[in-house]
């Protein structure tokens, strides 16, 4: 006998909790593997339930109970990779301790991924849309967090990770909607625009008869025309402004370490002007980053480190391009107001993100940059700044541990390379070491202060 629908979903539901019974099984390092597997089971079970009320004939339904099951089945995926061996833990307590700082009600799972990529979801908003047509709310307030998987154990690279949590205080804290009412395109910018984008049609000709037909005689309605391409604008606006908040909180927590970090990998991977309707180009990120770097001083607190000051430089100048400097580009105009419209709200995303945010223990401290970035000369683990004149001492907070790390990293290249025989993977990998000891023995020290 044929199996029918209904009990080829059913086969499908026993088989996906199955599966989630041996990741259960498994172990993690963070709760939130688990806690992200019990939400899945908790879907999984409603599916169940749903079923069983359902006649054999209604294919309808069936379905659409198949189609939840297939999102399950492939979020399966975001945990079945995670290993106790592949999460950075040492960046995670510190990236948590900033969410629980700001009273965030979310908790992230981190995830290695099989791509070069970082990258930020919102499970549960996800799963409350596909859910809907059902009734059925999500049962945790969880997002994912991914990297890539051979990097998880670069801690220096990984500062980016400071990017994607921010993503989540933006939404959180409502940063970005708080102001869209101060996201404002100009009229004759938008007038240009329009102007430009039908006049493309104009070029497009074909005789119809004896009469020569253009598509801009279609477009008479400007307005709705306009309409059409001003939601577009904001649309993309809007997902721009996003990334450039969380590239200003992740800078606020990290300082140049992020900086840096977000420089590397994106100026290694793409060109500095290539964008997407979600990512805005790298000169316009950093264009944001170092209106706060110049506010925050960061040239005077730098200047003793001389290779990095160059460097930073570097993609100081990459900041400084534009779209109307650049030749032919797709959708120039288009890009030309989002640039401009962009360049116009850094300030008030700054004073919207200082409001907003709780900043604790990310100040750039010369004394204690120094101290540590003596420490991993010596190779050891910068945990603690000892004054022995004044019989003192204190902990060394995460950001001066990251910062420090770049220091070394960027600024006595030459040096660390030829204490490792000039050996450069092995000075990199040495300086990660050191930098992973020194955050897992501040969160050490942290959680016995917290139980004092």
């Amino acid at each position: 006998m044929v199996i029918s629908p209904k009990e080829h979903i059913e086969d499908r539901i026993y088989r996906i909790q199955e599966e989630i019974y041996e990741l259960l099984a498994k172990e993690y390092v963070t709760i939130e593997p688990k806690n992200f597997l019990n939400s899945l089971s908790y879907y999984n079970n409603k599916m169940k339930e749903r079923l069983m009320n359902v006649e054999e004939d209604n294919i309808k339904s069936i379905r659409r109970i198949g189609r939840l099951l297939q999102i399950i089945h492939i979020n399966l995926d975001e945990v079945d990779h995670i290993k106790t061996t592949n999460v950075p833990l040492e960046l995670i307590h510190y990236l948590n301790r900033i969410l629980i700082n700001n009273n965030a009600k979310y908790s992230v799972l981190y995830r290695p991924g099989t791509e070069f990529n970082y990258s930020y979801w919102n499970y549960t908003n996800f799963m409350r849309s596909v859910g809907s047509g059902l009734g059925l709310e999500p049962d945790q307030n969880l997002s994912v967090i991914s990297y890539p998987l051979c990097e998880s154990k670069n801690v220096l690279l990984n500062c980016i990770l400071f990017h994607e949590i921010a993503h989540q205080l933006n939404e959180e804290l409502n940063i970005r909607s708080d102001i869209e009412k101060n996201i404002q395109i100009r009229s004759e910018d938008l007038d240009k625009y329009v102007d430009e984008w039908i006049s493309r049609f104009s070029e497009i000709r074909q005789i119809v008869g004896e009469r020569e037909i253009t598509l801009d005689r279609f477009f008479s309605e400007n307005e709705v025309i306009k309409s059409y391409l001003v939601e577009e604008l904001y649309e993309i606006l809007y997902s721009w402004i996003d990334e450039i908040i969380s590239d200003l909180i992740a800078f606020y927590y990290a300082g140049p370490a992020f900086l840096l970090a977000l420089a590397e990998a994106a100026y290694v991977n793409r060109s500095e002007i290539r964008f997407s309707e979600t990512h805005p180009p790298l000169f316009l990120r950093l264009k944001a980053i170092f209106r706060l770097y110049s506010k925050l001083e960061y040239s005077r607190k730098l200047k003793k480190y001389r290779t990095i000051t160059k460097l930073i430089a570097y993609y100081k100048n990459i900041s400084r391009s534009s779209y109307e400097k650049i030749g032919n580009i797709p959708d120039k105009e288009r890009n030309i107001i989002l640039e401009r419209t962009v360049i116009k709200v850094i300030p008030i995303l700054i004073s919207a993100i200082e409001n907003k945010i709780k900043l604790s223990k990310t100040t750039f401290i010369k004394s204690h940059i120094e101290s540590a970035v003596n420490s991993y000369m010596n190779l050891i683990p910068p945990v603690e700044l000892i004054n022995y004149d004044l019989k003192s001492k204190r902990i060394h907070d995460p950001f001066t541990i990251l910062n420090s790390a770049w220091i070394v990293k960027e600024n006595y290249k030459t040096k660390t390379h030829s204490m490792f025989g000039g050996n450069k993977q092995k000075a990199r990998i040495s300086i990660n070491q050191l930098t992973c000891k020194a955050l897992e023995s501040n969160d050490f020290l942290y959680r016995m202060e917290e139980k004092d």
